[in-house]
């Protein structure tokens, strides 16, 4: 991988603060001005935010975003994907109303599709290969970038305490989650060496997630550690020795 030019830090800033005006507010001027229906505004930002990142990402990086892992990444990373599914397994056995069905999933889906594609383009494949890349003198540069982009994530959704359907408690709920789940979502991409597997992961969890369903989402403590807890220890104990590695050299065309 090539490294970074100097001043990225402040490309970096700006990359971000340019995605932030456009995730709030061209999606809020969009639904003054056409009227559009929230679900719909939603797809559309995340719509403009894919295309941001696809045009802009290589240059905070200085690469390439990889999207398709061959075939010895995806064996290497399958058994921490497999985790992906603990949420989903768990709203099957323990859900009172098992609203873990087709009906309910498919109706999540298309938003979660948009969310994933986004955030993971974002989020993993550029603002954290970008900290890597500058944070690539220092030792465990990949446990730092790590933190620092989860906690960028995390701290994304403290937005959704502008929303009248979630309520402070939950809101906080979330931004724990958001940030094991980032870690999860980070080791993943690292051990796959591409976006792919991420964004399949983050699909499936935001479209079991946004069903609010009964047990989990009403006991914080389970939603926590269902979807962020155990995921991101799975991470931690599975890939220990891949975190210790450099992400540059150890994925370089």
């Amino acid at each position: 991988m090539e490294s970074v030019k100097k001043g990225s830090w402040s490309r970096l800033l700006i990359f971000f603060i340019f995605y932030l005006m456009l995730y709030l507010i061209v999606g809020s001027v969009i639904a003054q001005l056409f009227g559009v229906p929230h679900n719909l505004l939603t797809i559309t930002t995340q719509t403009l935010v894919i295309g941001y990142g696809l045009i802009f990402g290589h240059v905070i990086i200085n690469r390439k975003i990889s999207f398709i892992p061959n075939k010895s990444q995806v064996l290497r990373s399958f058994p921490l994907f497999l985790f992906t599914l603990v949420p989903m397994v768990t709203d099957l056995l323990f859900s009172s109303q098992n609203r873990m069905n087709f009906p309910e999933f498919s109706k999540a889906l298309p938003s979660a599709i948009f969310a994933g594609v986004s955030e993971e383009l974002i989020l993993r494949g550029i603002i954290l290969v970008a900290l890597i890349n500058l944070f690539r003198d220092r030792r465990y540069s990949n446990l730092i970038s790590i933190n620092l982009s989860s906690m960028v994530f995390a701290l994304l959704h403290l937005l959704n305490l502008f929303s009248s359907s979630s309520s402070f408690t939950m809101t906080v709920g979330q931004v724990i989650y958001a940030y094991m789940l980032g870690v999860f979502l980070s080791v993943l991409f690292i051990s796959s060496g591409s976006l792919l597997m991420p964004i399949i992961s983050h699909i499936l969890i935001d479209s079991t997630a946004f069903l609010e369903h009964d047990l989990p989402m009403s006991n914080l403590v389970l939603f926590i550690l269902m979807y962020g807890l155990i995921p991101m220890v799975a991470a931690l104990i599975l890939k220990k020795e891949e975190l210790l590695q450099n992400f540059n050299q150890k994925n370089q065309p």
